[in-house]
């Protein structure tokens, strides 16, 4: 097993996106089943089933990663783009809470995922899934209250949505996150597109919150572009 442990370290470096790595650890597991039965090693062996189409053992392999540890991200991560790729949406969206809670994943990267397997989806999809993906959304602003990016993702799925007046109060939460940026009231702008006067407003009442002066030339600059 130590020779193993050693090669296997090598192989991580040497060849980082090769099935080398997978091939090994599926080596070390049969050897030595007692010692590497591990959710890191049942979910390299699940990547590497996934590649030769055994999807039923892929997936038998990260069920039993996940209950031996279930916030094993790595193995969670994996779970999710399966699904994605199926378009099997009800058992992405079953798996996606952990991941949004997960203390170990950036806000961004959260945004990253949520924001992809929403692209991922039809119109038709979105309408059925639109209490999830809700849900989602509360979730992400829950986990992460002090960040603007929670916010600006929920206000982008009320847009979708076509809620103008949700989207609106998503951004005026992102201004008392960050007073001194122009970006917020920017989005919140662009919500109306169609309705000048509102724009206009909006562009007014920003100038009476902001002090910084590039953010205020932003401003300005909008609203020359409106007028």
């Amino acid at each position: 097993p130590n020779y193993y442990e050693m090669l296997f370290s090598v192989a991580e470096v040497v060849y980082k996106k090769s099935t080398v790595v997978d091939s090994l650890a599926l080596e070390m597991m049969q050897k030595f089943p007692n010692k590497y039965n591990n959710p890191y090693f049942l979910t390299v062996l699940a990547k590497s089933e996934f590649k030769s189409h055994k999807d039923s053992l892929a997936l038998d392999h990260l069920n039993t990663a996940l209950e031996k540890d279930p916030g094993f991200l790595m193995a969670s991560g994996l779970l999710l783009d399966y699904y994605m790729d199926k378009s099997d949406f009800t058992s992405a969206f079953n798996i996606l809470p952990s991941i949004v809670m997960h203390p170990d994943l950036d806000v961004d990267t959260k945004a990253d995922i949520i924001t992809g397997l929403v692209n991922s989806m039809g119109p038709s999809q979105l309408r059925i899934f639109l209490k999830r993906i809700d849900e989602v959304c509360a979730l992400f602003i829950e986990v992460h209250p002090r960040d603007m990016q929670s916010y600006i993702l929920a206000a982008s799925w009320a847009e979708v949505k076509g809620d103008k007046a949700e989207a609106e109060k998503f951004y005026r939460s992102v201004v008392e996150l960050s007073p001194d940026s122009s970006l917020p009231w920017l989005m919140m702008e662009a919500l109306y597109s169609e309705d000048a006067p509102k724009r206009e407003k909006i562009l007014l009442e920003a100038l009476d919150h902001l002090s910084d002066k590039k953010e205020i030339a932003n401003v300005y600059s909008s609203l020359a572009t409106l007028y």
